[in-house]
């Protein structure tokens, strides 16, 4: 819930809704503590405030309680002077402690209803895009549900798509590319099927295409007809394609991989390092799956020597397995002996690096960790200086608020026209 609560808050950039209170409150606390993670000295609090403001878009008027909820689950010590906070020492845990420390605020202070209902349909949307129709059997009330839609489109965490004569609605946050062609297959082949088939991509990154038609099978998860349909278009037009190798003893191979993460998890700039990703797991996959005669037998093994010591032994498919990533500027191959004999060497540079730790979670079946701000992390490092040259470029931070339900602007005026009865 800490997860989704995060997520709203980022796609608002922002944005105020009058629905949401705590929701936002637990998205802000977890965008802080995400940047203030690793961080082992103590900030000062007017200087965090800044941060949180400028860069975080954090209200000046809601900082305080974010710095105290935080306080509350542990994540931060705070130096008093009196009732004024001096310093903030972050003690924040790592990914899933960070995501079960911020649960249990929420589990003792629970959500209002609209908040519950807006982090219960982005779960929903999260697994596949759905028929709008669909999620009014949840049990919610209809004007409640449509109103917690219409704050999601006009927040920017929720689109519309019209496919096969159907509304369906789908969330950038977890299908940022590819929204009409995702649509027509949730339309087509049921949201329900293709969040499963997402589901066993997700734990199963890079799998061969061909093993999946010839087997009818994802690691060892038995398909359906239907299920094996939904592969066959994810390789197809319409979504990005997906991997290729080609090899003289296997031919062209393509490698399926489940939809790319959104910018919460990737922000624009990474997209490149997570094709190159993307291409270091097709070609472990190779080598792993569809060898000429060495079989990698230990994937994740292979990918953690490859970012310790930056380069792999030599063997005779690695000029086939491993070319692509050649041409991408990922590594280099290295004649050792012999007519085939080569060395796959990393080219070490932070891009790479990155690449490969990507490389890794896919293989792995993890997801990506949520992004976080370079130039936050800076600021944290370098001081008072280095934000005011940030806040020099961003002079005013406006709160934009998404429309007001309708029935709440009516109780308003009649509210300031009719006065209280």
């Amino acid at each position: 819930m800490a997860v989704r609560c995060h997520d709203i808050t980022v796609s608002l950039h922002g944005a105020q809704a009058g629905e949401f209170d705590r929701l936002l409150l637990v998205g802000m606390a977890v965008q802080l503590a995400l940047h203030l993670r690793g961080l082992a000295t103590a900030v000062p609090y007017d200087l965090l405030r800044q941060i949180g403001l400028y860069l975080l878009h954090i209200p000046s008027t809601s900082f305080e309680r974010v710095v105290e909820l935080l306080a509350e689950i542990d994540f931060l010590k705070l130096d008093r002077q009196g009732g004024t906070i001096r310093t903030v020492i972050p003690v924040i845990p790592f990914y899933e402690d960070l995501f079960s420390g911020v649960g249990e605020f929420i589990a003792n202070k629970p959500l209002s209803e609209p908040e519950q209902l807006a982090i219960a349909v982005l779960d929903r949307l999260s697994r596949s895009p759905t028929a709008r129709q669909t999620l009014y059997s949840c049990g919610a009330e209809k004007r409640l549900l449509d109103r917690t839609l219409k704050v999601g489109m006009e927040g920017g965490y929720l689109i519309g798509r019209r496919a096969r004569g159907r509304d369906i609605l789908l969330t950038p946050i977890y299908f940022p590319e590819h929204g009409d062609a995702f649509a027509d297959l949730a339309a087509g082949a049921g949201s329900g099927t293709v969040a499963r088939v997402i589901s066993i991509l997700a734990k199963n990154q890079g799998w061969p295409l061909r093993l999946i038609e010839d087997s009818g099978k994802i690691g060892e998860n038995l398909l359906t007809e239907n299920e094996r349909h939904v592969i066959t278009e994810l390789a197809k037009e319409g979504f990005s394609p997906p991997p290729t190798i080609t090899t003289t003893h296997a031919g062209s191979n393509y490698f399926i991989f489940g939809p790319k993460p959104g910018i919460p998890n990737l922000p624009p700039q990474k997209r490149h390092i997570y094709e190159n990703a993307m291409a270091l797991v097709a070609a472990v996959r190779q080598g792993q799956l569809l060898p000429e005669k060495i079989r990698i037998r230990m994937p994740v093994a292979l990918l953690e020597a490859l970012r310790d010591r930056k380069w792999l032994k030599a063997n005779t498919e690695a000029l086939e397995q491993y070319r692509q990533l050649v041409v991408l500027r990922v590594g280099r191959l290295v004649h050792v002996s012999g007519a085939r004999w080569y060395r796959f060497e990393l080219i070490d540079t932070p891009e790479n690096l990155e690449a490969v730790e990507m490389a890794l979670l896919l293989i792995k079946g993890e997801q990506l960790p949520l992004a976080t701000n370079e130039e936050i992390t800076l600021a944290l490092q370098k001081g008072q200086e280095y934000v005011e040259s940030l806040v020099s470029r961003q002079t005013l931070v406006k709160d934009c608020p998404v429309s007001i339900d309708p029935q709440v602007r009516a109780e308003i005026d009649n509210l300031l026209y009719k006065g209280v009865p």
